[in-house]
């Protein structure tokens, strides 16, 4: 899904999109994955079993930088001996990065004024934490009963919005995880994220 803006610029609509796909499921269990990052074979069954587990109804993984060598494999992991990122964990950086006094983030996308931007780094600086969810929030998977009010937002609606960028998948997150309270995160990196992809001729050739 694309915008673009007055300026001609392309903004990132995908969150329309992921709505969208939300609104037509009906398993019990959803997940998303862009189209130019990959993952082990395997995330959805560790992801499941973690949430299993845990009695998690939200759980995300970690990420490492894309590689042909690792796209469609299976990663070789003892999953009883995961490092787990625990729900208390989780709700104390929800609310912390919750506080703050502007609600608009004030994308480099957007037309700003020169107000607008000394608010923004008002409430950075003073009002705000910016800590990213953890882990790799653009791939959880999480059951669909919790969902109740929970969708990706746009942009000027985020209560959670990133520091850089747009942040649509950190407010995603840290909204579900405030609504479910039982959110867990497995450090194990079963995410392949398109870090510096331009630059990386294996992804290039692959895409």
């Amino acid at each position: 899904t694309e915008r673009i803006n007055k300026k001609g610029d392309n903004i990132n609509a995908g969150w329309l999109a992921r709505n969208y796909g939300m609104s037509l499921a009906n398993g019990e269990l959803i997940t998303f994955q862009d189209a130019d990052d990959g993952s082990h074979t395997n995330r959805f069954e560790i992801q499941l079993y973690g949430m299993e587990k845990y009695k998690s109804d939200h759980v995300v993984v970690d990420w490492r930088k894309y590689s042909d060598d690792l796209n469609e494999t299976v990663y070789d992991v003892d999953i009883d001996t995961l490092q787990v990122i625990d729900t208390d964990t989780i709700l104390k950086t929800v609310q912390k990065n919750k506080k703050g006094f502007f609600k608009y983030p004030f994308s480099r996308n957007e037309d700003n004024n020169y107000l607008s931007s000394v608010a923004h780094r008002f409430d950075r600086k003073y009002l705000r934490s910016w800590d990213s969810y953890p882990l790799a929030a653009s791939m959880p998977l999480f059951r669909r009963s919790v969902l109740g009010e929970v969708r990706f937002r746009q942009l000027y609606e985020r209560v959670w919005p990133s520091g850089r960028g747009r942040g649509a998948d950190r407010d995603f997150n840290f909204w579900l995880a405030e609504t479910c309270k039982t959110s867990i995160g497995l450090e194990v990196p079963l995410v392949l994220w398109r870090h510096n992809g331009l630059d990386n001729k294996k992804y290039v050739d692959r895409n």
